[in-house]
C-alpha cells in the first residue's frame, strides 16, 4: 500500500467519526451477516439516472474501507446488501429503521466506496 492509499484511508476514517459526519448503522450482507458500522449518509442525494425511477428516497452512502469491519467494510458493497437507516434521523416519531436496498456503486477508491441505497 502506498502513501496516498494510507492518506485516503486515514481521511475516510476521520470523516466517519460520529463526532464529525458519521452515524452508526446496521449493515446486512446478502448472506445475512450483520455489521454495525459508521457511514456518512447523504439523504438529499438526487437519483442519478432518470430512466430508472425508484419509489422512495435514494441515499448516497459513503463507506470507509476497514479491514476489521468495525468502522467500515473490508470488502465492497454488493447486490443483496442492505442498510437500516431512517429517512429523517431527527424525527423520533418514526418507528424503527427501515431497510434500504443496495442499488449500485457510484465511485470507489482506496479510502472506501460511495454507493446508493434506496
Amino acid at each position: 500500500m502506498g502513501l496516498m492509499d494510507e492518506a485516503m484511508q486515514s481521511d475516510a476514517r476521520f470523516s466517519m467519526d460520529t463526532d464529525q459526519f458519521g452515524e452508526s448503522i446496521t449493515y446486512t450482507r446478502a448472506d445475512g451477516t450483520e455489521y454495525t458500522i459508521t457511514v456518512v449518509v447523504d439523504r438529499n442525494a438526487p437519483t442519478r439516472d432518470q430512466e430508472y425511477p425508484r419509489p422512495g428516497r435514494v441515499f448516497d452512502v459513503q463507506i470507509a474501507y476497514d479491514v476489521d469491519n468495525t468502522l467500515g467494510l473490508a470488502t465492497p458493497p454488493a447486490r443483496g446488501d442492505q442498510i437500516a437507516v431512517k429517512d429523517d434521523p431527527s424525527d423520533a416519531s418514526l418507528p424503527g429503521n427501515p431497510n434500504k436496498q443496495f442499488i449500485g456503486m457510484v465511485s470507489a477508491d482506496s479510502g472506501g466506496w460511495l454507493v446508493q441505497f434506496g
